[in-house]
């Protein structure tokens, strides 16, 4: 069985926000060094592309809900990666509705809304189940410079990690 995790990023700018939204704060006597996200801890990080992306393993947390509030006030993008049935999906998020999104699920790809131009560009690449599952996380990552396979480590993000720490709920 493979990895299971959560996603939703959004610009820098709007961290603060962002984490009051999530009802989360850095937890500083935890600072992370090579952490994944587990049940007891969610993560967080800013990375180069100007964007903070929280991960979680829990799947309750990333509601259409929490989406929808989320991006009242900021762009917002989120995917979950579940290995194990082979789904992903993507999404982004402004002004409290869906401007798109994106799955794959049961070996199909479901999309609607306006997505993102790299799908022009990139469509007829993804002829194999591989990158098929691929697909919804791709157009994330041309939005938020953000791809699944990264997880959340330093490792995993190198130099373009900026911050990484875990996070507790307030």
């Amino acid at each position: 069985m493979g990895f299971n995790f959560s996603f939703v990023a959004c610009p820098q700018n709007k961290r603060k926000e962002f984490l009051d939204g999530l009802k989360r704060k850095e937890d500083d006597w935890a600072q992370a060094q090579d952490l994944i996200p587990t049940r007891e801890a969610d993560t967080i990080a800013d990375i180069s592309a100007d964007w903070t992306v929280f991960f979680t393993k829990s799947d309750k947390i990333i509601t259409k809900d929490l989406l929808a509030s989320l991006s009242k006030n900021m762009r917002v993008v989120a995917g979950a990666v579940w290995e194990g049935p082979m789904f992903a999906s993507g999404e982004e998020w402004q002004d409290g509705k869906c401007l798109w999104k994106s799955r794959y699920e049961d070996g199909e790809i479901i999309s609607e809304g306006d997505l993102p131009e790299f799908d022009k560009v990139r469509a007829a690449n993804f002829m194999d189940e591989e990158e098929d599952f691929e697909y919804p996380l791709v157009l994330v990552d041309s939005v938020c410079g953000y791809f699944y396979t990264e997880i959340c480590t330093k490792e995993d993000l190198g130099d373009r990690i900026k911050t990484l720490k875990n996070l507790k709920r307030v």
